[in-house]
């Protein structure tokens, strides 16, 4: 080795992912200077580059500085790719058996021309979120990058000349390897970053896949649906994106999957989904699944978890003290929450599905008092489910915005109001109860609690929001989904230098909005350049 490797006894562990052509460069310049990189825990020890006794593990966080909002320890269970049934271990263990520090400390490593000292660029953890949860979305995100990395991967090893090394001067190599996909099988584009790829035919690709469920591989989507919902249940997202990833691309299949060596060839199929695809086409059955749903662990944890204002950890913490029951939560557990303990009291009724008759109800009484008592110059709009056409909703979403209002102290005062008309008397006490108890200001225009439509019903989650006119086009696209369609848009939004959220379209480098008044959802479509979508036409993967 030449003098100038001065990373030759370290083992990098890069997270989260990232697959862009800056970050594929900086991969091989660590390597050059000695380095063994990976992406995970479990992937060392695989492959050609095994760890030696004398190897020191590093974790590396990658870009840092729009990280450090979302790190905590499950960040970390999810990207380090632990086991479920480690997630005990505490933060401090982790740091001390593998330092964390920040991408800095390999630049400025560089830059010296020798190995730095870790602790001047450790991360804190003293200011880790450790209850708090990364978003559904982020984790999508980080799933989608671990697309990209395996179809690089896979490029590399197609029989055939051999791709280029990218090298730090010619990062044009990427582009060239992510452009030869384009031969491959139709599905194959979903992750692909294709600057040419055709933003319409990309949603239209995911759009069929909603229409294909009872296609030739149906019964492989049916198992594939229930794992996902177990795994979103006990909140472990990153198995539960795997599935829904794994469905997406099963369903675009107009021919029937059926043994391992098939499937193993797939995007987003690994060799656990393999096979258990070929188990359910020989047995009709997933023993993975009845495990799941007979396990007395998981079990709990699903029941502890339909708590409302209850998440994975806390629901671990029970599990861990010997609790099985709702009934142990109620009696032994001390220091419950007020919104933990109004979940426990309207648990059976907050976990039923609301039929869309009943939403309907909802929402025509709401509006009624909202027109006739509050502003008759309000919008007002039921959302998720409910607005994509599905037959249940598992709450209320209601949106409200005032026609040509951007005034946030007024529309906080608005929503004051009708949230004091639906607690009163006068309309039988509807809503029963508050889950949020910020209050309702300027900056926190929504409130969230349990209604009863009558006496004879069940008590119901509901939501609202309130939300300047504006921005009434984004939110819309926004609270109605589904995930994945967002996503998408979202993805198209970023590819043509903008960024998307429930505010508004912005130029991602000034943060500037595209358009002044999207109080209409297509103008944002077609600001984008594609075809608008009927809002039943955006439950994509079920």
């Amino acid at each position: 080795m030449p003098e100038s490797v001065i990373f030759l006894d370290y083992l990098f562990i890069l997270v989260p992912k990232l697959v862009s052509k800056s970050a594929i460069v900086k991969r091989q310049l660590y390597e050059k200077q000695g380095a063994k990189c990976f992406y995970n825990l479990s992937s060392i020890g695989k492959g050609k580059d095994q760890k030696n006794s004398n190897d020191k593990v590093v974790i590396v966080l990658q870009n840092y500085k729009s990280l450090r909002d979302k790190i905590n320890k499950d960040f970390l269970v999810k990207c380090l790719d632990i086991e479920y049934d480690d997630r005990s271990f505490s933060l401090k263990s982790i740091v001390l058996k593998y330092p964390i520090v920040k991408n800095d400390w390999i630049v400025e490593s560089l830059k010296a021309g020798k190995v730095l000292p870790l602790q001047q660029f450790a991360y804190d953890i003293s200011h880790v979120r450790v209850d708090s949860e990364i978003s559904q979305d982020y984790l999508l995100e980080l799933s989608d990058r671990s697309t990209k990395a395996r179809k690089i991967s896979e490029i590399k090893n197609q029989d055939g000349p051999a791709t280029k090394q990218i090298k730090l001067e010619d990062t044009d190599e990427l582009e060239k390897a992510l452009a030869s996909l384009s031969n491959r099988e139709k599905f194959k584009r979903d992750n692909q970053d294709n600057d040419d790829e055709d933003d319409e035919d990309l949603l239209a690709d995911y759009m069929a896949v909603s229409k294909n469920v009872s296609g030739p591989n149906k019964e492989i989507i049916f198992f594939f649906n229930k794992m996902a919902n177990e795994y979103k249940q006990v909140g472990e997202s990153y198995k539960y994106v795997n599935y829904r990833k794994a469905i997406n691309t099963i369903s675009k299949l107009d021919y029937p999957l059926k043994t391992y060596d098939e499937a193993i060839k797939l995007p987003n199929i690994g060799k656990s989904l393999a096979l258990k695809i070929e188990e359910i086409n020989k047995t009709h059955k997933l023993s993975k699944l009845f495990f799941l749903q007979n396990d007395i662990k998981y079990s709990t944890l699903n029941k502890f978890m339909k708590i409302y204002s209850v998440g994975p950890t806390i629901a671990k913490n029970w599990y861990d003290r010997g609790y099985r029951t709702i009934e142990d939560i109620e009696k032994k557990v001390d220091n419950l929450t007020s919104n933990q303990k109004l979940g426990i009291k309207y648990y059976n009724d907050w976990n039923s599905k609301i039929p869309r008759e009943e939403v309907t109800q909802h929402y025509e009484f709401v509006k009624n008092i909202a027109l006739k008592e509050v502003d008759s110059k309000l919008e007002i709009f039921i959302m998720g489910s409910y607005r994509r056409g599905l037959p249940e909703c598992g709450d209320i979403d209601i949106l409200i915005t005032k026609k040509n209002c951007n005034d946030k102290s007024e529309l906080a005062a608005i929503l004051s109001k009708l949230i004091s008309r639906l607690k009163s008397k006068d309309h039988n006490n509807y809503i029963q109860c508050s889950l949020i108890h910020s209050g309702i200001n300027s900056k926190s225009l929504k409130f969230y609690g349990g209604c009863l439509i009558n006496e004879n019903s069940k008590c119901r989650r509901i939501d609202f929001l309130m939300v300047p006119y504006e921005e009434l086009g984004a939110s819309l696209i926004y609270f109605t989904g589904n995930d994945i369609f967002n996503r998408i848009i979202r993805t198209i939004a970023i590819k043509k230098g903008l960024n998307l959220s429930n505010i508004g379209l912005t130029f991602k480098k000034t943060g500037e909005k595209c358009i002044e008044n999207s109080h209409d959802e297509k103008t944002i479509f077609d600001y984008l350049g594609i075809k608008y979508r009927n809002p039943e036409d955006r439950n994509i993967g079920y």
